[in-house]
């Protein structure tokens, strides 16, 4: 599947949704720390875009993160190339 930003939906619970399809036998903080590595992130900056709880402080997800996500709920493993712009992207944001 090609990204298409049209698709984009970063509504925390959609994005819950992803990642127990990503990681079903994981425990939530284990869901977390999974994808953020798979992401190359940290858990924290990934659960202020995740979690709901959070939705004071929390910024909407970048569309690249969330394909990221949607790719691991395929199965299917994130480019290098991709990673590496996203840690950028994100880990920028939090400096």
């Amino acid at each position: 599947m090609k990204p298409d930003s049209t698709l984009y939906n970063p509504d925390p619970d959609y994005l819950q949704g992803l990642l127990v399809q990503a990681f079903p036998a994981l425990p939530l903080s284990k869901r977390y720390e999974a994808a953020a590595t798979a992401l190359g992130i940290t858990p924290r900056s990934l659960q202020a875009y995740v979690d709901a709880r959070e939705a004071v402080s929390s910024r909407d997800i970048p569309y690249a993160a969330q394909y990221a996500l949607e790719c691991l709920a395929r199965g299917e493993e994130i480019c290098p190339v991709c990673k590496a712009q996203l840690t950028q992207q994100i880990e920028g944001e939090n400096p």
